[in-house]
């Protein structure tokens, strides 16, 4: 049996396929939660991430963040 393929990706992929449940990238977010990809992101990736995900614009509480 063949691994699933590791993707490399960047922050604003990684946001879009998580802030944004019907977005066009939410078919990213589902291949990964299938186990149909391994998605990969750097420590600065994560980094970023994180401190975006605190940007008034999106309204997350701490918990969704």
């Amino acid at each position: 049996m063949s691994r699933p393929p590791r993707v490399v990706l960047d922050t604003n992929r990684v946001l879009s396929a998580l802030v944004f449940a019907n977005g066009r990238l939410a078919v990213l977010r589902h291949a990964w939660q299938g186990g149909k990809c391994v998605p990969l992101v750097s420590r600065a990736t994560t980094a970023e991430l994180i401190r975006v995900l605190a940007y008034p614009k999106f309204k997350l509480g701490n918990q969704d963040q």
